[in-house]
């Protein structure tokens, strides 16, 4: 089991989108560790096979959600 923190990543992602930070914790955390709960995503060919690859696969896409949001709003 891979366990998320709320860092300073998860925890931008959590206030550009007004989520609360536990919110978004718990999933990331269920992506990562509970395959059951994304049975279509798995169906898509879209889940990663591993812990690993979902716990860098979702760090990813968090921290280039927040990059995406804070240059738009930079510009």
């Amino acid at each position: 089991m891979i366990k998320i923190s709320a860092g300073p990543m998860v925890q931008r992602y959590a206030e550009l989108f007004d989520v609360p930070v536990g919110e978004v914790v718990a999933w990331m955390s269920s992506y990562i560790n509970e395959p059951a709960n994304w049975q279509k995503l798995q169906e898509l060919g879209l889940y990663e096979a591993t812990e690993a690859e979902r716990a860098e696969s979702i760090k990813t896409y968090v921290k280039d959600q927040v990059k995406s949001i804070t240059m738009r709003k930079a510009a």
